[in-house]
């Protein structure tokens, strides 16, 4: 097949496709690169240390076992770091305690996944 050959068949490719599922196609590629950058870039995080109020959130998970569906949900909501209590970040960080991980490289990966959610 020559290069003329190739270059007329994807030029009617092309234009067989939809002007709509072209636009979702740039969309969809366009996601693609920015969650690839994102990941890139919060990727040099995960190795760094804890910072400020975070052993003060981990010291309940280390005290005493969260057994019982209401004292998961006073670890989740029941949090006083911020205007409105960090309840993502405190249930992410019960589901990596949860899991065994009780390192900030776990604790970093799942909220990196989340924000790329």
């Amino acid at each position: 097949m020559s290069r003329l050959q190739v270059v007329t068949s994807v030029s009617s490719v092309w234009r067989i496709i939809s002007p709509r599922s072209r636009i979702v196609g740039a969309a969809v590629l366009l996601l693609g690169i920015a969650l690839y950058f994102c990941a890139s870039i919060y990727t040099y995080g995960i190795s760094s240390i804890l910072f400020l109020d975070s052993i003060h959130n981990l010291y309940s998970l280390t005290v005493q076992p969260l057994q019982r569906f209401s004292d998961i949900l006073g670890f989740v909501f029941g949090n006083d770091s911020g205007p409105l209590g960090r309840p993502v970040s405190m249930y992410t960080f019960w589901l990596d305690h949860e899991g065994g991980e009780l390192d900030g490289e776990g604790f970093r990966q799942t909220n990196i996944l989340i924000h790329l959610l």
